[in-house]
C-alpha cells in the first residue's frame, strides 16, 4: 500500500455524524493547534485561524460544520505521538465535516511525509 503525503483539495468530505452547523475561514498556511477547543473560535495562541485549529473546533462542536480553505499549501508540520485530538500529526475528523478549497491547483493539504493527512477518528474520553 502506498501512502500519499499531501492532498488536492477541490472538495474534500468526510462523513460520521452530526446536527448544528458551524463555518470556518482559514486565514492562515502556519499549522497551529487551537488555543481554546469548543469555544466556538477557530483561533490558535496567535490569534490565527489555521487548518488545524478548524478540525479541532469542529471536532469539539456539535453537528456538520464547514472549513473554507484558502488557496495556498497548508503543511501539517506538528510532529508528536499517535492521537486522535488533532494535536500532532495528521487530522483526525470525529463528525461530518466539509473541506472546501479553492480548487485542486491552488489548495494543497501536504502531510509532510506522515502516514495519513486526514483520519475519520472515534471522538476521545
Amino acid at each position: 500500500m502506498t501512502w500519499t503525503c499531501s492532498i488536492l483539495v477541490p472538495l474534500l468530505a468526510a462523513t460520521i455524524t452530526g446536527a448544528q452547523a458551524a463555518t470556518f475561514t482559514v486565514d492562515t498556511t502556519t499549522d497551529g493547534v487551537d488555543a481554546v477547543p469548543g469555544d466556538g473560535v477557530c483561533a490558535t495562541a496567535a490569534g490565527a485561524c489555521s487548518l488545524r485549529a478548524a478540525v479541532q473546533e469542529a471536532n469539539a462542536l456539535e453537528g456538520p460544520d464547514t472549513i473554507d480553505l484558502p488557496a495556498g499549501t497548508y503543511v501539517l508540520t506538528l510532529a508528536g505521538p499517535a492521537e486522535d485530538e488533532s494535536a500532532s500529526g495528521d487530522l483526525d475528523v470525529h463528525e461530518t465535516l466539509t473541506i472546501t478549497g479553492a480548487g485542486a491547483a491552488t489548495t494543497v493539504i501536504d502531510g509532510n511525509r506522515a502516514s495519513g493527512v486526514i483520519e475519520a477518528a472515534e471522538p476521545g474520553p
